[in-house]
């Protein structure tokens, strides 16, 4: 009989997938700007004004430029 804390964590696998505009670019490291206003530092490609997906530190690549409403619970 499998764990069920095992089987729990393979649901849950790794840091959410986030999406945020560049605001800024050193070299390979990314600035974003996250739609509550915060900002996080990622790895990867980019130019200033695109928006991306990130998760775990990584740019996962381009995201699609759409409207974003912010709902608080």
């Amino acid at each position: 009989m499998p764990n069920p804390l095992q089987s729990l964590k393979q649901l849950l696998a790794g840091p959410p997938q986030q999406v945020g505009q560049v605001v800024a670019v050193d070299g390979n490291i990314i600035t974003l700007e996250l739609p509550g206003g915060g900002h996080i530092k990622a790895r990867g490609a980019g130019t200033i004004g695109q928006h991306v997906f990130e998760q775990g530190g990584l740019i996962l690549g381009e995201a699609p430029t759409l409207p974003i409403d912010i709902i608080e619970v």
